[in-house]
């Protein structure tokens, strides 16, 4: 069974999945509050890295949540 730490880091890290969630994180703790961010331009983006780390031919490195910001929209 997970310790209650390990559930409220989950727990988390699914919310921030959230683009409307990410916008209003990102607002808060890089422009005050102000809304240049917003959920409708954050886009999911890759979990996965695969990359070559020297020791082997590829190595993978893995995130709970990862967004792309279009500014173009």
């Amino acid at each position: 069974m997970k310790s209650t730490e390990e559930k409220k880091d989950t727990v988390e890290k699914e919310f921030i999945a959230f683009p409307d969630i990410a916008a209003d994180v990102i607002n808060v703790l890089l422009y005050q509050g102000k809304e240049v961010v917003k959920a409708e331009n954050l886009l999911a983006g890759p979990t996965e890295t695969i990359y070559q780390d020297g020791k082997s031919s590829a190595a993978s490195m893995r995130t709970y949540a990862s967004m792309n910001w279009q500014t173009d929209m």
